[in-house]
């Protein structure tokens, strides 16, 4: 049993033996004893022991649920390395505008202890769920997040939310009003939700930054202000420290994108943002003129690329190029050709709306072809990844200062068809002022030849773009 005092804070415990506090015998005891503490160190140890006798063979023990205080809790949610607070866009063909709106409170701990006491603090909502050795505690449902999860963390106090935790709470109390007003239930109102939720995606993305191109490239991304979002003046100056973490410079388009390997799976609205720079863009043709196919399931397409182990260096430079539209790293393959073992290195890209683009341009009911706009996306960038795995230079070493004679540049092309073969010979002679023709080579294999005329233009094309790439002879034997 627990007794208080006048303040509800101190808390006396008694021997069961006695029966209930309010029994007549000890009142009169308490009177004495008045407002001294009823339980002292040595009484804890062994019992309560009125006149010098000794009882409490059995002492059982009641307490008030305590009042926690939010400062421990918002560090536990600081120190989490992921966000906490979701808002999510759902489909569902039983609401009218076939979408709804739901948010999530969830952190991922290794002590079972600390997540318990957590869910305790926060009211008993949600629920712990045991996956390998973590225990996760979730609150999902609407009513819970609206009378629990909202009115602890916006209690005001030393140790706060901060970063994109305080971000996301703003940006969860103001989907949650937005919601309790019946927004989500209109284009209107659905369509700014997304944009608060487009608003917590780049408030993440400028904390994870650190230098001023990546700063940069978040800014570029942001296509309303905060204001415009309808955030509230607490989330416009968290955002706006993120991006004034440090200065913005000019840089040009699409050079400053980093690598996105090991990161999150990006929602729906994530990428739909990403888009494809001009000098990427001639990475991905050219790549994909020769050894790259692209795959397009349900959702999105995406791309594969895959090249022997002698092509190492170059497998490399291009995945470094590309590696901010991948998720992971490269791996190993291996195919039977000819009862033989061949092993090679490939990497595959996200599935992202961009490259979807790129799919319906090349392929028509899963056919490779030649798009009829080649001539606008064949740059010499793109020629060169094109011509460096599809080419073969025919030269011969001669004595003195004159190292080799080459006769002209062979490009297989036996994937297409004649018609898509006419419209590559078309472009290189069109735009690029390439003399070429069409031969049967090997096995009634198609290649277009580019005479020996026209390779002093050609190399001169190429040659800027020659010097991110491994060294391959016949471009760096060509004076």
């Amino acid at each position: 049993m627990t007794k208080y005092n006048i303040n509800g804070k101190l808390a006396a415990t008694y021997p069961y033996w006695r029966g209930n506090l309010n029994n007549s015998s000890y009142k009169s005891y308490l009177n004495i004893i008045n407002k001294r503490a009823l339980v002292s160190s040595y009484m804890q140890g062994k019992g309560f022991q009125p006149n010098g006798w000794y009882f409490s063979p059995y002492r059982y023990y009641t307490t008030r649920p305590c009042q926690e205080n939010p400062d421990w809790v918002s560090e536990v949610v600081n120190e989490y390395n992921s966000n906490c607070f979701y808002i999510s866009i759902y489909k569902s063909n039983k609401l009218k505008l076939g979408q709804g709106v739901t948010f999530v409170f969830y952190i991922s701990l290794l002590d079972e202890k600390l997540i318990k006491r957590l869910q305790l603090a926060l009211g008993g909502c949600g629920q712990i769920l045991i996956i390998n050795d973590s225990f996760i505690f979730r609150v999902q449902d609407s009513l819970s997040i609206n009378e629990k999860i909202i009115p602890f963390f916006n209690k005001s106090g030393p140790c706060a939310l901060l970063g994109i935790k305080l971000v996301a709470f703003e940006c969860l109390k103001k989907v949650a009003y937005l919601k309790s007003e019946r927004a989500h239930t209109t284009l209107e109102g659905l369509n700014r939700i997304k944009k608060i939720i487009r608003y917590i995606g780049l408030a993440s993305l400028a904390e994870s930054l650190r230098t001023p191109h990546e700063l940069c490239e978040a800014k570029c991304l942001s296509l309303a202000t905060p204001s415009e979002l309808g955030a509230t003046p607490c989330q416009q100056r968290t955002l706006a420290f993120f991006f004034a973490r440090v200065g913005f410079s000019l840089v040009l388009y699409g050079s400053n994108l980093s690598s996105t390997v090991g990161f999150l799976r990006y929602t729906s609205i994530e990428r739909a943002l990403i888009k494809i720079p001009t000098n990427k863009m001639s990475v991905f043709i050219g790549i994909i003129l020769s050894d790259a196919s692209l795959q397009k399931g349900r959702g999105d397409g995406r791309l594969q690329f895959k090249q022997k182990y002698n092509q190492f260096e170059y497998f490399y430079s291009v995945f470094f190029q590309l590696s901010h539209y991948c998720s992971k790293g490269p791996y190993v393959t291996k195919a039977i050709l000819h009862k033989k073992v061949h092993y090679g290195l490939a990497f595959t890209t996200r599935s992202l709306p961009c490259i979807t683009e790129l799919y319906h341009l090349f392929y028509i009911e899963g056919k490779k072809i030649i798009p009829q706009n080649l001539f606008d996306l064949l740059t010499w960038e793109a020629l060169v990844h094109w011509v460096y795995q599809k080419s073969n230079i025919k030269f011969f070493y001669l004595s003195g200062e004159r190292r080799n004679k080459v006769y002209g540049l062979y490009i297989n092309v036996e994937a297409y068809t004649i018609k898509d073969i006419v419209v590559l010979m078309n472009v290189l002679m069109i735009r690029h002022r390439l003399s070429c023709t069409l031969h049967i080579v090997k096995q009634n294999k198609p290649h277009i030849y580019i005479k020996n005329k026209s390779m002093p233009l050609l190399l001169t094309g190429i040659r800027p773009f020659i010097s991110s790439l491994p060294s391959k002879a016949p471009f760096f034997f060509w004076n």
